[in-house]
This record gives C-alpha cells, sequence and structure tokens, in this order.
C-alpha cells in the first residue's frame, strides 16, 4: 500500500527560518520496483528539533528512513527521487557509507 505525504503525521510542516542547517527534505518519492511507497514527502528539520513519524504498517515509515539512509539505491529494485540534505550538504546521491561519514544513521 502507498502513502501520502498528508498521510504521514507530522511531514507537512516546514520549519520557519530554515538556515540550511540540520535535514531538508524535498519532494521524496521511493519505488520498490513499480510500487511507488511513497509521494512527494517534503520537511525541514532545524538543529535540536524533533519529528515524529506514525502511521499504519505499510504506510512508508521505514522506507522514508532507509532513503534518508541511501539504503533504498538498489538499481531497478528499488530507488528514489527528490533531494535530501544535510547540513547543506546533499545526500541523495551518496552512498550509505558516506551518508554515515556525514553524521546520519539509523540505529
Amino acid at each position: 500500500m502507498s502513502t501520502s505525504a498528508a498521510e504521514l503525521a507530522g511531514l507537512g510542516r516546514t520549519a520557519a527560518g530554515h538556515t540550511g542547517d540540520g535535514l531538508r527534505v524535498t519532494s521524496l518519492a521511493a519505488w520498490y520496483g513499480e510500487l511507488r511507497a511513497i509521494y512527494d514527502i517534503s520537511f525541514d528539520l532545524g538543529p535540536g528539533e524533533v519529528l515524529a513519524v506514525i502511521g499504519a504498517n505499510g504506510a512508508g515509515k521505514s522506507t522514508l528512513l532507509k532513503s534518508i539512509a541511501g539504503l533504498m539505491h538498489h538499481g531497478s529494485r528499488s530507488h528514489i527521487r527528490g533531494q535530501i540534505e544535510w547540513n547543506g550538504r546533499r545526500l541523495d546521491a551518496l552512498g550509505p557509507e558516506a551518508i554515515v561519514d556525514a553524521g546520519i544513521s539509523l540505529v
């Protein structure tokens, strides 16, 4: 089941006065093969801000996190479109190792 941005609670807001520090996700979409799992997710998180991602099973929570961590680049099996920035640096074309080196990891 695929989910729109509106169905992922909390992802519709943008932090006021975003300076480029923190995490910025813009128009993120992700696919598993031909199945589009998330649609047009955009948000900004500045330093010290927290975002809770909640939703039903299959809503795209793990896919969102995998996309940010660089784990959705597996050729035609899974891929993303959109832009992910961490402290002003583009991450969406980097592999998981480079993203960990930049300071992002899943625990």
